[in-house]
């Protein structure tokens, strides 16, 4: 264990303030126990107890530079919520052809066969409870009625959105899995600003663009959660999505200005994963 004076290393304070801050900011999002006190001892003892110790036998030489406001005490600090407090939702949406929908409405919805065919089965349990009362039918009539009025798309599906109740639980686990997409990103980092091959290249923006995609599915799934803060993800997604096209310019001009005009060929090979701009900067390069 070291004791004494910590040696200063900017690489990584200049990472801690650029690219891990991002990740942080967007952990902090998509998990509401992250950065709570004691989650470090329940998911990493070993490292909470080492950090423990090293912050308290070592002394950071640059603490006053990196951060010269952090002995001021807050006027009015901001509670955070009790875990058991907190009732996360989630948006769900169901595709459904209209005209199915419209006939089981019709003829069994009394049953509620329309509920269960898209997907709102709370409904359609409601609707078997009490079919005896006559009042599903009802509303099933109804149903069929307004679905008419409703506009499908080319093959006749609409889709509908709802707001539903999700156990902490499944918010967690699910924001866990956005920190493993987020982890496997910034490990994918260093392939993507070195690389030298275009089949290694492409291979890597569309494993980043797949995670980023299913990230945004899950802020779009929980943007309605009042813990949840749904513009700075968006702001994120868009940093990182800009960075993608930034390391597209990177990548030609790594790429020409290693092989030259012999590496056209092998280029030119992939050149439907490229984008417009990139495509207009490869014929500029070897022109």
């Amino acid at each position: 264990m070291k004791i004494g004076l910590r040696t200063p290393n900017l690489k990584k304070s200049l990472k801690a303030k650029t690219t891990r801050k991002l990740n942080r900011q967007m952990k902090k999002n998509v998990n509401p126990l992250y950065g709570k006190k004691g989650m470090g001892l329940i998911n990493n003892p070993k490292k909470a107890v080492y950090n423990k110790v090293y912050n308290k036998t070592t002394i950071d030489p640059l603490k006053g530079v990196k951060n010269p406001k952090s002995n001021k005490k807050k006027a009015n600090p901001v509670k955070t919520p009790p875990i058991n407090s907190i009732q996360p939702s989630k948006i769900v949406s169901y595709t459904y052809n209209k005209w199915i929908y419209f006939m089981l409405a019709l003829f069994l919805g009394t049953f509620g066969a329309q509920y269960f065919y898209s997907g709102e089965k709370n409904k359609g349990i409601k609707s078997l409870l009490f079919c005896w009362t006559g009042i599903p039918t009802l509303i099933g009539l109804c149903g069929a009625v307004a679905i008419l009025f409703k506009n499908a798309d080319s093959n006749g599906n609409i889709t509908k959105t709802i707001e539903k109740r999700a156990s902490v639980s499944e918010v967690i686990s699910h924001g866990n899995d956005v920190q493993s997409l987020l982890q496997e990103i910034e490990e994918m980092e260093s392939t993507l600003k070195t690389t030298l091959a275009p089949s290694e290249y492409i291979a890597t923006v569309k494993k980043i663009s797949d995670h980023l995609n299913e990230i945004t599915n899950f802020s779009r799934t929980y943007s309605n959660n009042t813990n949840f803060n749904s513009k700075s993800m968006a702001s994120a997604l868009q940093t990182m999505v800009n960075g993608l096209a930034e390391e597209e310019t990177n990548f030609i001009n790594r790429y020409f200005e290693a092989f030259q005009l012999e590496g056209q060929n092998e280029i030119l090979k992939y050149k439907e994963y490229f984008s417009p701009e990139g495509l207009q900067m490869i014929e500029r390069l070897y022109k």
